[in-house]
Parts: structure tokens; C-alpha cells; sequence
């Protein structure tokens, strides 16, 4: 017995069908079958992971795939270790068993905690500025900081989108939470080294992926910002203008 169906649940069907080309069946690569073609996958997978977490080690791998869990990636990491790529040691309390350093997590350990690769102490480093974003692996957020500036909540920053670190040497000298909602300072509002501090909300401003159009700062360490003694600081490097919330901060016209 036949069922007819309508032209109206025809067309239906039709529109629903995906759109008309040339298709074919994609036949899977074979696996790799030289030793020397699979060692070197490895060691490709190695690399991302330390790229991918600036310091690996078992714990780390335990949510990752087949591949990249730590049975199959230690020999890995070995020969990377062994052709100058990366590092071992005991770098962090805490982890058990062996970590791996990348070059680039290695200059990052250096200058945050001055030690050398054998965990022995250096002379301490300069005031050297730079910043990082709390979801960076390499960030230390974890490593007991607290929070800058004089007021502030005894907390670590919050690792979360939108939150920026400052360092000056080793010392934590600025936080900025919620792409600049709220300041953590630790200098003085007098203090020549100041200004450098604000690299952050510079760059959330000129950033080439969406930057944005104004920073709205709101508290500092604590304390409403519109009336914050760092106010003249932040008028040395961006347009400031004061409302009912807070500051605005703009890029100065050229």
C-alpha cells in the first residue's frame, strides 16, 4: 500500500538535506610505522604540552588523552631534555616526582623566584617590570601571593579572564582584576616606578584583537578610585575622566 506524500513536506525535506557538491570519502592517514616517524610525533606532542603549560608534570597530564598522559609522554620529554629542549627538576613544592621546564618557562621561573635551574639561589635580579595574565600557566598564582598595595584584602589575585600581574623583580607590585575594575598597588602613589605599572590597561587599549574603547577603573586597593591618591599616577600615562562610577581611562591624544 502506497503513502503519498505532500508536495508541501516534500519541499520540507528537501530544504533540510545539506547542500549539493562534489563529496567523497576521506580515507584516514596510516599510522606512522618507522620508529624514527613515531619518536618524533612524541616529541611533537611533547613540545605542545610544554607550550601549551610552560612546566609539565604528572598530575598536570592526568585530565589529558591517551597520548599525552604521562606514561606516554615522559620518554618524550626525556629526549627533549636530552637534546637541549627543556629542563628537569624540582621547580614548585607541592607536585610529586619529576617536572619539565620549557626554555621559555625557564626564563619566566628565573626571573619571578631568581633561582637557577639546579633550584640553587642567584643574586637577586633588578627591578626589571613586565606583567603576565593570571590564566598563564607561568603566572604564580598559586605559589602563595597575595594581593598588593596597602588595604587590600589578604586574598591571591583571582585567576580568572580579564586578570593582569605586574611584577617588579620578584615583588607583585600591581594586580588589576576585571580588565582594570580594580587595582591592587603596592608602590607608592609617589613613586617614580608607578606609571611603568599600567603597561596592562595600556594594552587592553591598544591590544590589535578588540581593544577596548575606555578602562573603567572603579575601586583602588579597596578605596573608591575617584578620590584615590593614585589618581595624578594614572593622569601621567591616560586621559582621565571621573564620573559617579569611577574613572574612565583613554588613550592621551598625540
Amino acid at each position: 500500500m502506497r503513502s503519498w506524500v505532500g508536495r508541501g513536506r516534500l519541499a520540507s525535506w528537501r530544504a533540510a538535506l545539506p547542500q549539493t557538491g562534489m563529496w567523497r570519502r576521506v580515507t584516514p592517514p596510516l599510522a606512522a610505522q618507522d620508529r624514527l616517524e613515531i619518536e618524533e610525533q612524541a616529541r611533537e606532542r611533547a613540545r605542545l604540552l610544554l607550550d601549551r603549560y610552560g612546566v609539565v608534570f604528572r598530575d598536570m597530564l592526568v585530565r589529558e588523552s591517551g597520548a599525552f598522559q604521562w606514561g606516554a609522554a615522559f620518554r618524550a620529554l626525556r629526549l627533549l631534555e636530552l637534546s637541549g629542549e627543556a629542563v628537569s627538576g624540582r621547580f614548585f613544592d607541592g607536585p610529586a616526582g619529576l617536572q619539565f621546564l620549557s626554555h621559555r618557562g625557564l626564563a619566566v621561573f628565573r626571573r619571578l623566584f631568581g633561582t637557577d635551574a639546579d633550584g640553587r639561589g642567584r643574586a637577586a635580579p633588578g627591578r626589571e617590570t613586565f606583567w603576565l595574565c593570571a590564566l598563564d600557566p607561568a603566572a604564580p598564582v598559586f605559589a602563595g601571593l597575595v594581593l598588593p598595595g596597602e588595604g587590600a584584602p589578604h586574598r591571591p589575585p583571582r585567576r580568572a579572564e580579564g586578570t593582569h600581574l605586574v611584577f617588579c623583580g620578584q615583588e607583585l607590585a600591581l594586580v588589576s582584576e576585571g580588565r582594570g575594575k580594580d587595582l591592587f598597588i603596592g608602590p607608592g602613589p609617589d613613586d617614580p616606578a608607578t606609571p611603568e605599572l599600567f603597561t596592562p590597561l595600556v594594552h587592553l587599549l591598544t591590544r590589535p584583537e578588540k581593544p577596548l574603547r575606555r578602562v573603567a577603573v572603579v575601586r583602588i586597593n579597596g578605596q573608591p578610585a575617584v578620590t584615590s591618591p593614585y589618581r595624578p599616577a594614572l593622569m601621567r600615562v591616560f586621559q582621565v575622566t571621573a564620573d559617579h562610577k569611577g574613572l574612565s581611562l583613554t588613550l592621551r591624544q598625540p
